[in-house]
């Protein structure tokens, strides 16, 4: 379980780097889907997260960086409707 000082860090990291989205769904009789991504080319941070709130996966994504003209490695950490709502609640 997530100790205080954790979910203190988790929200600093959302603030920065992260992103919580809410959307319909196609059939809107389901309601609304929820999704909660931070993205970081610093890999640690994104074990830490998904070793701490399991609830969340991780992967590895190729993102373009337009100053060097090429590819960086980048690892994305997210949870999706159920599982985001037991990280942020």
């Amino acid at each position: 379980m997530p100790t205080e000082l954790d979910l203190a860090y988790l929200a600093g990291i959302i603030d920065g780097e992260g992103c919580i989205t809410a959307f319909s769904r196609a059939d809107s009789s389901r309601g609304v889907r929820l999704s909660l991504s931070v993205a970081m080319c610093g890999l640690p941070v994104i074990e830490w997260l998904a070793s701490t709130f399991p609830a969340g996966r991780m992967y590895e994504k190729y993102a373009t960086i337009i100053k060097r003209n090429g590819w960086r490695r980048c690892w994305i950490f997210i949870a999706t409707d159920r599982q985001a709502v037991d990280i942020l609640t």
